[in-house]
């Protein structure tokens, strides 16, 4: 019975934690691309707050900036579209309220 009380207290105690940034992201791919998409996976869906996305060149030049809205986590990925990119590496950048966990994305 102790054990039973002690899991359950386990999850109430991950349930009521905010979920951080860096416990979302699970992979990009295809790293590199070469067909004009990546998808950016998710390892939670239950995202609570608005994530700012954006993509820089290496020289810092904003190429794309827009809000994930939490639809697109019920899918578990975004769609990056790469298709005006010219070949290069790019950083892809994810912020919330709290954090920034950037990422490189290679295009061919």
């Amino acid at each position: 019975r102790l054990q039973v009380n002690q899991a359950l207290e386990t999850i109430k105690s991950y349930c009521t934690e905010p979920i951080q940034l860096n416990d979302l992201i699970n992979f990009l791919a295809p790293n590199p691309t070469g067909n004009g998409r990546a998808k950016l996976y998710f390892k939670s869906y239950d995202f609570r707050t608005k994530l700012l996305f954006e993509i820089y060149s290496l020289t810092g030049i904003k190429i794309q900036s827009r809000l994930v809205e939490e639809a697109e986590f019920q899918h578990g990925f975004i769609t990056i579209d790469t298709r005006q990119f010219p070949s290069g590496v790019y950083i892809v950048s994810l912020q919330d309220d709290d954090s920034i966990e950037s990422l490189k994305l290679i295009v061919k």
